[in-house]
C-alpha cells in the first residue's frame, strides 16, 4: 500500500516554511537581487557575471553561470515543450527523444535507465535542484519515478567531471530543477490504452517579493499489452505489469534587497508490479517507493561577491516483495547533504568560485547485517580565466573523503574559444572522475566487499558549439569528440558456495562522437521546430584471451551499448493547429559480453510518433488538445532482451490553463 510518512511530511512543512520567514526578516533593502536555480544563460563577458547573476540566471551546484556557447563541455539543452510534443509522463521520456542520452526502457511501465557514451546510470549523475537523487544503496535512479510535470530547465551535460558535482559523473549529469513559480493554474488530463490515466494540477504566484506554486500528479497503468513470445512462438500479454505513481511538488521563495530563499519540498509514491522477462510464465513481484525530498538555497549579494547556502534532506522507503521466490527486501534511507559557496568576480577577466560540501547518509534495511552510514566531506576550487576576451580557460579542482573507503582528488582543465566566425566557439576539457561505490557493493550480506576502491575514469573531449539567429530563424549545433579511459570498474562475480560479491576490475575504453541540432523558424504566422541528435559509441572492455597459444588483446562492443544511434523531433503549428513527430532510431545490441548469445545481436528498430492538435488562447485562459500514435509502425521492439515494448497504441491529452 502506498503511504508517505507524516512525521517527516509535517516536520519538513514546518521548518519549510520557518526559515524563510526569519530570513525575510532578516533582510536588508539593498538594489540587486539574486536568482537561483541552475546553469544556463549568463553574459559572456566576465565582468559581467556577477551582474547577470541579479537577473534570470541559473547557478549550478559548484559550477558557474555560463552560457551554453561559451561551456567547455557538451551540454544538450532541452527545448521546452519537448514533453508535450512527445506525449512524454516521465523524466525518462522526455529524454527519449529529446537529448543525446540513450533511455534503456523494460517495457511500457518499467523501469527507465540511462546510457551515455556506453555507461550506465550508476556512472551518470541525476541532479535535481542541484543536488544529487540516485538512490545510495543501488547508484541509480528509475526516470519512470519522476514526473515530466516537475521538471524544468532540462540539461544533459555529457562531458561533466565529477570535480564539478563530486561524485558519480563518469558519463556526465542530466540536470533538471523545480518548475519556476508563475501566476497561472492549469488542469491536465491524458487516457490511452491499457488502462493508462494521468492527471495533472498546476497552480503558483509569482509577486515582486513572495512567490509559490504547487504541482500534482497522478498516473497509472494496467499495461497488460500484447507482444509475440519468439521462444513459445506465439502471442502472449504481459502479466503483473500494473503501475501507480502519486506525487506532490511544492515550492516556495522570495526575493528582498540582497537576500534570496528558494525551497522546494517533493513528496512521492509508487507501486508498480514487476512483470520482468517474458521468459518468467508466472510474475508476482511488487516494488512499492516512498520518498520525500527537500531542497533549500540561501543567496546574499554583496558588492563584488555572492554567497549560496543550500541544502538537501531525503527520506526516501523501497519496498520489494518476489513472495514465490520468498524474496523480501525493505531498507529506510535518510540523506543529508549541506553545502556553502562563495563566488566572486577577483579581477577583469577572473571569476573565482570555491566552496564545501558535507553529507551524511544512513541505511537501515534487512540486506545488510546492521545499519550503516556514509559521511562525505569535500571542498572544491574553480576559476574562470580570460586572459583575452576571446579565449577562456577553466581550471577546477576538488578534494573528497569518504568515511567508508578514504579520500580522492579530482580536478578537470577545459577552455573555450570563441572564433572569428561569428558565433562559433571552439572547447575542449580534460578531467580526472571517480564513482565511489553503491552501498549495496560494500554491505551487501552476504557477499558485500567493504575493500572496493572507488571506481575512476580519464576523460578527454573537444568539439565546437554554434549559434545563430536571424530574423526569425534561429539555430543552435554542436559536435564533440571524446574518449574515456575507465579502471577499476565494479563487477559481480560468483565466488566460493555460490555467493556473488563485487571486485574492482572491470575496464572500459569508450570513445566516440556527439551532434546535435536546433532549430526554430517564425514565418508568416507558421512556428517551424526541428531537433536531431546523432551519436556514434564505440565501448569496448579490452581482455586477453589465447589465440593459437598466443595472448591478444579482444575488444568487444558492451552489452547493450549501440554503436550508432539517432533521434530527431520535427513540428509544424498554425492558427493553433499542430502537427509533432518524433523519431528514435536504435543500433544493433549485443546481450552478453562475449557476443555468443543465440539471439546476438539484438536487431535495430526505429520508434516513431506522430502527434496532431489544437492549441488556442482566449484571452486569459489557454487550451491544448493533443492525440498522439506510438510505436506507428507497430514494430516488434525490445530495447533489454525478453523486454518487449509495446505494439501500436495511442494516447488524448487535454491541458487547461488560466493566466492572472
Amino acid at each position: 500500500m502506498i503511504s508517505f510518512d507524516l512525521r517527516a511530511f509535517f516536520g519538513c512543512v514546518f521548518v519549510f516554511f520557518a526559515i524563510p520567514v526569519l530570513c525575510f526578516f532578516a533582510g536588508m533593502p539593498v538594489q540587486a537581487q539574486v536568482s537561483s536555480h541552475s546553469v544556463s544563460e549568463a553574459p559572456a563577458d566576465t565582468a559581467g557575471m556577477l551582474r547577470a547573476v541579479l537577473g534570470e540566471v541559473y547557478i549550478e551546484a559548484s559550477r558557474m553561470p555560463v552560457i551554453w556557447e561559451r561551456q567547455p563541455v557538451q551540454v544538450s539543452l532541452l527545448r521546452q515543450g519537448a514533453a508535450d510534443a512527445s506525449a512524454a509522463s516521465s523524466l525518462g521520456d522526455v529524454l527519449r527523444f529529446g537529448s543525446p542520452v540513450m533511455i534503456r526502457r523494460y517495457g511500457l511501465g518499467g523501469i527507465q535507465s540511462v546510457s551515455a557514451r556506453g555507461f550506465g546510470a550508476r556512472q551518470t549523475s541525476l541532479m535535481w535542484n542541484g543536488f544529487g537523487i540516485n538512490h545510495a544503496m543501488l547508484g541509480e535512479t528509475d526516470y519512470n519515478l519522476i514526473p515530466a510535470g516537475f521538471a524544468s530547465n532540462i540539461r544533459v551535460a555529457t562531458g561533466n567531471s565529477s570535480a564539478g558535482f563530486g561524485e558519480g559523473s563518469t558519463a556526465g549529469s542530466v540536470l533538471f530543477d523545480s518548475p519556476a513559480p508563475a501566476n497561472r493554474t492549469s488542469f491536465s488530463a491524458q487516457t490511452g490504452a491499457w488502462g493508462q490515466r494521468n492527471f495533472g494540477f498546476q497552480t503558483g504566484f509569482r509577486g515582486p517579493v513572495f512567490r509559490a506554486s504547487l504541482h500534482l500528479s497522478g498516473a497509472q497503468a494496467v499495461n497488460n499489452y500484447p507482444y509475440f513470445d519468439d521462444i513459445r512462438q506465439r502471442e502472449e500479454f504481459r502479466r503483473n505489469n500494473q503501475f501507480q505513481n502519486r506525487h506532490a511538488l511544492l515550492s516556495a521563495g522570495f526575493s528582498r534587497g540582497r537576500w534570496q530563499y528558494d525551497g522546494s519540498l517533493w513528496l512521492g509514491a509508487a507501486e508498480h508490479h514487476i512483470s520482468g522477462s517474458s521468459a518468467v510464465r508466472n510474475p508476482r513481484a511488487v516494488q512499492t517507493d516512498g520518498f520525500t525530498r527537500w531542497t533549500n538555497l540561501l543567496a546574499l549579494q554583496q558588492s563584488r561577491g555572492l554567497w549560496q547556502l543550500s541544502s538537501f534532506h531525503e527520506w526516501y522507503r523501497l519496498d520489494y516483495l518476489d513472495a514465490p521466490s520468498r524474496i523480501e527486501s525493505l531498507s529506510d534511507l535518510g540523506r543529508h547533504q549541506l553545502r556553502l559557496v562563495y563566488r566572486r568576480e577577483a579581477a577583469a577577466g577572473l571569476f573565482l568560485s570555491a566552496g564545501a560540501d558535507a553529507g551524511q547518509t544512513t541505511i537501515n534495511t534487512n540486506n545488510y547485517s546492521g545499519t550503516e552510514t556514509r559521511r562525505h566531506l569535500s571542498v572544491f576550487a574553480q576559476a574562470e580565466y580570460r586572459p583575452v576576451e576571446p579565449l577562456t580557460f577553466y581550471p577546477v579542482l576538488r578534494l573528497l573523503s569518504w568515511s567508508d573507503f578514504g579520500e580522492a582528488l579530482t580536478g578537470s582543465f577545459g577552455a573555450n574559444w570563441r572564433t572569428p566566425l561569428r558565433g562559433l566557439h571552439l572547447r575542449a576539457q580534460l578531467a580526472r572522475n571517480f564513482n565511489p561505490p553503491g552501498l549495496n557493493d560494500l554491505y551487501w550480506s552476504p557477499g558485500g566487499n567493504p575493500e572496493l576502491k572507488p571506481e575512476e575514469s580519464t576523460s578527454l573531449e573537444g568539439g565546437l558549439a554554434y549559434t545563430r539567429e536571424l530574423g526569425g530563424f534561429r539555430t543552435r549545433a554542436g559536435l564533440t569528440l571524446y574518449r574515456i579511459w575507465f579502471e577499476n570498474g565494479i563487477r559481480w562475480l560468483p565466488g566460493p558456495g555460490g555467493i556473488w560479491s563485487p571486485v574492482n576490475l572491470f575496464e572500459i575504453d569508450s570513445r566516440g562522437a556527439e551532434a546535435d541540432l536546433s532549430a526554430s523558424l517564425h514565418w508568416q504566422g507558421w512556428v517551424f521546430t526541428m531537433d536531431g541528435a546523432l551519436a556514434r559509441t564505440r565501448a569496448t572492455s579490452p581482455r586477453q584471451e589465447s589465440v593459437d597459444g598466443e595472448l591478444r588483446r579482444i575488444d568487444r562492443q558492451l552489452t547493450y551499448v549501440p554503436e550508432w544511434s539517432w533521434k530527431a523531433g520535427l513540428g509544424l503549428s498554425k492558427f493553433g493547429l499542430f502537427a509533432n513527430a518524433s523519431l528514435q532510431q536504435v543500433g544493433s545490441r549485443f546481450t552478453t559480453a562475449d557476443h555468443s548469445a543465440p539471439n546476438d545481436p539484438l536487431g535495430a528498430f526505429a520508434d516513431l510518433s506522430l502527434q496532431l492538435g489544437y492549441g488556442h488562447q482566449f484571452r486569459a485562459a489557454d487550451v491544448r488538445l493533443a492525440w498522439t500514435l506510438h510505436n506507428l509502425t507497430d514494430g516488434q521492439h525490445q530495447f533489454i532482451s525478453r523486454y518487449p515494448l509495446p505494439p501500436r497504441y495511442h494516447t488524448l491529452s487535454l491541458r487547461i490553463g488560466f493566466r492572472y
